[in-house]
């Protein structure tokens, strides 16, 4: 059987107290953890750490910089951390601000931290490993492309062989050359068991009729990211499928696109569970006080 890969963690955390039940609650060798006190050091740390943490346990206070602005200044370079957030202030104003920065989760310090956190970090690293899968296939995707220019065959292997859905498109422009639909051409088998469409369902069929998408989200779309020559992203309900769809459309050649798609259904859910838990969390805190 293979071996469970240790959760590679960094905790930032001034607080000695606090720091030793964060040790305790994951205190199990499923985590790998790498301890640093001060907000600065720590931004300095991730422009070139030593191990890429797969998490970042991030306090709200700390010395030199806070914790959102750290995400904030993280993700201005587009890296792909991890955050959970850290804080003895539970109102939802620094709640909405922390995921806002980017933070995919959010912890209020308090004695019942030994048990929250373990269910937390795992959820978060799940979703960790899904960003990190998707950025590889994009990769893959791309250089696909390069290859394709010269072998036809090898963009079509990868295209049947990715584990997200995919499909190439052809653009339908109007007589203002604006697009305003597309048709599918090819799908793969990742492509059918993710929607449950069939193949006389979609291929030579427009994306108005298939997904119920207007003329105009397309033309829409089409004109923000029509001088991308990188993947663009949207994630979107698709009431035909009744779940939440990540898409990313990729420039092929002709006129054409690539399209991958993976079901967020579940990631979306939890982070509109997070938002009512912690909406009736404030209100009970609220009330407590009044």
């Amino acid at each position: 059987m293979e071996e469970k890969k240790a959760i590679n963690i960094l905790i930032v955390e001034d607080n000695e107290d606090d720091l030793h039940f964060i040790k305790k609650a994951l205190s199990s060798e499923l985590y790998q953890l790498k301890c640093i006190d001060s907000g600065i050091d720590a931004y300095n740390y991730l422009q070139n750490p030593e191990i890429v943490p797969d998490i970042i346990l991030l306090d709200y206070q700390l010395p030199g910089m806070n914790g959102i602005e750290i995400i904030e200044k993280i993700n201005k370079h587009k890296n792909s951390y991890s955050f959970i957030f850290l804080s003895i202030d539970n109102t939802i104003e620094i709640v909405v601000k922390a995921m806002k920065a980017g933070a995919l989760d959010f912890i209020v310090k308090s004695t019942d931290l030994i048990n929250e956190l373990p269910p937390k970090v795992q959820k978060v690293y799940e979703i960790h490993r899904d960003k990190i899968e998707k950025k590889r296939i994009e990769k893959e995707l791309i250089i696909a492309k390069e290859i394709a220019e010269a072998n036809e065959h090898k963009y079509h292997l990868l295209f049947d062989t990715i584990s997200e859905g995919a499909t190439l498109n052809e653009m339908i422009f109007n007589e203002q050359h604006q697009m305003v639909d597309y048709r599918i051409l090819e799908a793969n088998k990742s492509f059918y068991e993710i929607t449950g469409f069939s193949p006389d369902q979609i291929i030579g069929k427009r994306a108005t009729e298939v997904y119920g998408t207007s003329n105009e989200e397309i033309t829409s779309f089409w004109l923000t990211h029509k001088d991308n020559d990188k993947p663009s992203h949207i994630e979107s309900y698709i009431e035909q499928l009744k779940r939440w769809i990540h898409s990313s459309v990729t420039p092929y050649e002709n006129n054409t696109f690539v399209t991958t798609i993976s079901d967020i259904t579940d990631r979306i859910n939890a982070i509109e569970d997070l938002k009512e838990s912690e909406t009736k969390f404030s209100k009970l805190s609220n009330l407590a006080f009044e």
